[in-house]
Parts: C-alpha cells; sequence; structure tokens
C-alpha cells in the first residue's frame, strides 16, 4: 500500500488494516499529514492544488446523506492527501476516510531504479541531482527521452569504449541524436566549453552532426553558448539541457492520479461511484514535454 489509510464507521476506526478504537488521536496525528489545513508541499514547498465534493441534503438537522471530500495534491513531487465524510441516520452510518501518501517519507536516499519514484524523490530534494550515480543518471536520462517522446527510440549505450556518448536517440522524424550525460556535484559551477568539445569531437569521427549535452549544473558557461552557435553555422545541431530543463522534462515520469489505488482499496468501497470518477477524470498535470526539437533553431 503505497498510502496510510484511516477509516471510520460509527465511530470506530481502521488504521492500515487494523482496528485502533483506542487512543486513535494521537496514532492518526503520528502518521498523518491531514490534521491541519496546509497549503504548501511539505516535501518541496510547491502550492497545493485542491479539488472538494460537497454534496449537502436539505435535512440537514438529521445529518442524513451530507458527503464532503477533499483531494489535496502537489503537482510537482506528487505528493497527496485526501479526507472525508459522509453523514447519515440510524439506517446509514456516519463514515470518514483519511489518506496521505506514504511515499512522500521515503529517506533521503536514491531509489535503486529509474521510474515513478526517483523522479517524485528529486522533485522533493534538488540535492539528489548530484549525487546520484553517474550511470544511474544516464538511464534515468534514457527514461525522460522515453517518457516525453512517445515515438522515439531511445537506446542506453553509456560504458566503457561509449566514446563519450551516453545516450542514442532517434526523434519521431528519424532524426538521430547522440546525448552525453553530466553528472556534476556542484550546480553553480557552469557547464564547460571543453563538454562542447568533446561531443563535437565525437559527432565529426562518427559523422553524425546531432548532439544533446545533459548536464546537473545550473547553467552552461558563455564560452559552451558562443562556440555552440559556431557549431551550428557548420552544420552541428548541438542543444544544452541544464539541470532546469532537464528538471521539467522530469515532469512526465510523475505518477498520473496516484491516489487512484486508494479508491480500490476494500476499506473505503462504501465510496461511492460518482465521488471516485470526480476525482480521478481530471487532468491534473501539466504537460511536462519540453518540445525543444521542434523549436530548436525555428529562426
Amino acid at each position: 500500500m503505497l498510502f496510510d489509510l484511516a477509516t471510520e464507521v460509527n465511530g470506530s476506526w481502521r488504521v492500515n488494516g487494523e482496528n485502533k478504537d483506542d487512543d486513535v488521536d494521537n496514532y492518526l496525528e503520528a502518521i498523518m499529514q491531514l490534521q491541519t489545513p496546509t497549503k504548501i508541499c511539505p516535501y518541496c514547498n510547491s502550492y497545493l492544488k485542491n479539488i472538494v465534493f460537497e454534496d449537502v441534503a436539505e435535512d440537514n438537522d438529521r445529518w442524513h446523506n451530507n458527503r464532503w471530500h477533499t483531494l489535496i495534491f502537489c503537482q510537482r513531487c506528487a505528493y497527496w492527501e485526501f479526507k472525508g465524510s459522509e453523514c447519515g441516520n440510524a439506517c446509514d452510518p456516519s463514515q470518514s476516510v483519511i489518506a496521505t501518501a506514504i511515499s512522500a517519507r521515503f529517506s533521503d536516499e536514491i531509489p535503486a531504479i529509474c521510474n515513478e519514484e526517483l523522479a517524485q524523490q528529486l522533485r522533493r530534494n534538488d540535492k539528489l541531482w548530484h549525487t546520484i550515480n553517474p550511470r544511474q543518471m544516464e538511464l534515468l536520462v534514457a527514461d525522460i527521452f522515453k517518457y516525453n517522446y512517445k515515438n522515439s527510440e531511445v537506446m542506453h549505450v553509456g560504458g566503457p569504449g561509449d566514446k563519450g556518448i551516453d545516450v542514442i536517440f532517434v526523434d519521431g522524424e528519424g532524426e538521430k541524436w547522440l546525448i552525453q550525460v553530466k553528472r556534476r556535484e556542484n550546480p553553480k559551477k557552469a557547464e564547460a566549453f571543453s563538454t562542447l568539445q568533446s561531443i563535437l569531437g565525437t559527432l565529426a569521427l562518427e559523422g553524425e552532426r546531432n548532439g544533446i549535452i545533459v548536464s546537473t549544473s545550473d547553467s552552461f558557461s558563455y564560452q559552451a553558448r558562443k562556440q555552440n552557435e559556431r557549431a551550428l553555422k557548420q552544420g552541428y545541431r548541438i542543444e544544452l539541457i541544464d539541470k532546469g530543463k532537464i528538471d521539467r522534462m522530469l515532469g512526465n515520469i510523475l505518477p498520473y492520479a496516484p491516489w487512484k489505488e486508494l479508491f480500490a482499496h476494500p476499506d473505503v468501497n462504501w465510496l461511492i461511484g460518482d465521488l471516485k470518477d470526480y476525482f480521478l477524470r481530471s487532468k491534473l498535470y501539466p504537460n511536462g514535454q519540453l518540445n525543444f526539437l521542434t523549436e530548436l533553431y525555428k529562426h
């Protein structure tokens, strides 16, 4: 289960599948993040979005069929919280649900594989960009291009004898791009001109014209950018992707509607179908695709 879940029926609580009638308040406070309203994600400090479902019956004095549910979520790192209640009468018991993503409590250690979990961790802890294993960084870049360009071919080739090329990317138009990945420990140190020289040399030797440099540095040096303009005039297209750009492309790896598993849990099978549809049908994440290939050198 990728979330903590507490449910209540007429005062009886279950937390993560266990009865917790004694001292439930202290237990909930220890594991849940949704005890006090919040507008800022506790993990990446981004503003949280929220969706509210409210259906109040006319017979309010008897608290019959009053339904209120809210989903709070972070577009940047996919953290989410859910809370709701449905108040009934003697024939229709009151029920409540509280859930929060436990993935947000992962340690600062980098997950072993390139997947949604790794994308979430990088969004929650910017420093991980500079401590990730270089090979894992190469695999992550390959995954990022796969997720952003569905009609492309991506192959990780980094290793001994790779001639400085870590990933080969063939876009939807059949254009081949050689990608060099640089994981830098110091983000403030600009990616140097020597990196551009390296990939230009490889392109010349391999008879290719398109290259991409992905760096975890915050920027590329003035000389790297200036000489890249000269390379363009010579027919070489080199795209410079700094940490900011690759982080934006990371958005497409984030899980879409990660709270969907909540509605399949047997402890909340009393949630009505229209409520499930209400929280699952909306497109909640902006498209993270950078589309730099279609905009490249448009002028």
